[in-house]
């Protein structure tokens, strides 16, 4: 099984049509949140999710178009492009982003999928081992992917340490979908794991970051890293696209030029 892991589209049509292309054939596409918002493009965005088989979480954009946030709490150019979102969205896709879960499990609980964090899902931002040490605690899977930050990140949890790492496009990590409790009372590892984002990246890089999640389909398969099992790996991709297109359509909607200059720059 072969799924694509996006999250922080942001109504950044251009960046996620290139990254669905890129991606090639997958099986299932995860999205974890924020489909909307800063971008022009939110239908569009919305109904390519939708036409995948998939799992979508909100973010805090999407509650922030909808009125589950209140939108004093957004600084004054995403309150406004909330604004404009509600009025650009159909009913159909608002109605696409009002039924979504606020968390979703995933292979067997094996994996949980939550927008910013296991102890906030709207609004925490994950990006020191401290808060994702009291956040370990707060999920019972192996694995939780998370968005929100617009950073590629994966923190790992060994037996009561976290340790943090930036993943390079194009390295691939094993996973394990065993229990990571272990019969000695010990634990194997856990992670959470940010894909970064599509339609605005904030890590420097303005190329749309997302994962590929490739899973052995059946127990009989195998797949060898030397003398080990394998049973899945993730690998982290980034995909150059278009940005004058994005920047073009928002000029055209008049919308505030620090959003617009912002995509070039990744951040």
């Amino acid at each position: 099984m072969r799924i694509g892991i996006i999250s922080d589209v942001h109504g950044n049509y251009s960046a996620l049509s290139t990254v669905l292309e890129q991606m090639g054939p997958i099986d299932a596409l995860w999205c974890l949140g924020d489909l909307v918002g800063y971008g022009p493009q939110p239908n569009e965005c919305v109904e390519a999710v939708a036409a995948f088989p998939h799992l979508c979480i909100p973010g805090n954009h999407d509650w922030g178009t909808i009125g589950r946030l209140e939108r004093l709490s957004f600084n004054r150019d995403a309150r406004a492009l909330l604004e404009w979102t509600e009025d650009a969205l159909t009913p159909t896709n608002r109605q696409f982003l009002e039924q979504l879960p606020v968390r979703q499990a995933a292979k067997a609980a094996n994996i949980t999928l939550v927008h910013a964090s296991p102890r906030d899902p709207m609004w925490e931002y994950l990006l020191d081992i401290f808060d994702a040490a009291e956040c370990f605690p707060l999920f019972t899977s192996r694995y939780c992917f998370v968005g929100h930050t617009h950073v590629p990140l994966i923190f790992q949890y060994v037996e009561g340490i976290v340790k943090a790492h930036i993943p390079e496009p194009g390295e691939t990590i094993n996973l394990d979908f065993s229990p990571y409790k272990k019969d000695d009372g010990t634990e194997d590892v856990r992670m959470i794991i940010n894909p970064g984002s599509v339609g605005q990246p904030r890590d420097g890089d303005p190329r749309a970051a997302y994962m590929i999640l490739e899973i052995l389909d059946s127990v009989g398969d195998e797949a060898e890293t030397g003398q080990e099992t394998v049973p899945a790996t993730l690998t982290l991709r980034r995909a150059l696209y278009p940005i004058e297109e994005t920047q073009q359509i928002m000029r055209g909607y008049g919308f505030p030029p620090r959003l617009i200059s912002r995509l070039e720059l990744g951040i």
